[in-house]
């Protein structure tokens, strides 16, 4: 009888852990290009895969309501999400629509390139993130970025996780990185929390003898 033999499998080291602060945010913003800003300012909130951006019609945003709706043909989950916009997510938008409705008023997708679909490239992603001094970052690391925002604002996990599209928790934990200003912050806390069980220091006066106080 043929033996199989047993191979064990290398351990996997190929988690990226890329993700922004709210200051590169600001400067990769001002270093995109046009087309792209609007698209990057929702990515980095609500953490939406590039795809699911590129096919997303006006016809699912509802800019009174405050939400984006998301079709199960459209999501890798295969499952419908309902997006919250909030922060930047909305003047954005805005602007993005009153610019469709002057120029290209045929077009429906809400992120476009002179009214044409976005492609897989990306026009002017790379350069604007080396300008930004950010070189190497990929769109998709910005769902790292609002799964921490997400997790420090408070948002109860659930919630979160069918905002971001994330199936189990084991894969969000994953996206929730930690950053040196966390760090700090934690020091912070605990450094407050030790001195508060310091005992208080009682300081005697002693009175040489034969005086009088």
């Amino acid at each position: 009888m043929l033996r199989v033999p047993f191979i064990a499998k290398l351990e996997e080291d190929n988690v990226r852990e890329g993700f922004i602060e709210h200051a590169q945010y600001s400067a990769l913003l001002n270093a995109l290009p046009d087309h792209l800003k609007a698209m990057f300012v929702v990515g980095y909130h609500v953490g939406n895969r590039s795809g699911e951006l590129k096919k997303l019609t006006w016809s699912q945003v509802d800019l009174k309501g405050g939400e984006i709706k998301l079709n199960r043909k459209q999501t890798k989950g295969k499952k419908h999400r309902t997006l919250p916009i909030y922060g930047d997510m909305a003047a954005w938008l805005d602007m993005q629509k009153t610019h469709r409705d002057e120029m290209w008023p045929d077009c429906d997708l809400v992120f476009h390139y002179l009214g044409r679909p976005i492609g897989s490239h990306m026009k002017g992603w790379s350069r604007a993130c080396k300008v930004a001094g950010l070189n190497g970052l990929r769109f998709h690391d910005l769902r790292r970025s609002a799964v921490r925002n997400l997790e420090r604002s408070g948002v109860p996990r659930k919630i979160a996780m069918s905002i971001t599209g994330h199936k189990t928790e084991s894969i969000y934990q994953r996206y929730d990185i930690v950053s040196q200003q966390d760090m700090s912050t934690a020091r912070e806390k605990m450094n407050r929390f030790f001195d508060s069980q310091k005992p208080p220091v009682v300081t005697v006066l002693v009175t040489p003898a034969g005086r009088k106080n």
